[in-house]
């Protein structure tokens, strides 16, 4: 993902599982934890809307 220059990795381990969220991983190396499921795919969906072609 960080060679191919992906935004963002979803991460859904079991704490976050059993919290029904997801944690993000940017490009940067900042990390997003315990982010709700619904929040999750707000920002997913924005980020598609958002993102310019090359």
């Amino acid at each position: 993902a960080t060679k191919e220059k992906v935004p963002f990795v979803l991460i859904a381990g079991g704490e976050d599982a059993e919290a029904g969220a997801v944690s993000f991983r940017f490009r940067d190396g900042s990390q997003r934890n315990g982010v709700p499921v619904a929040e999750a795919v707000r920002t997913i969906t924005d980020a598609i809307a958002t993102r310019v072609q090359v």
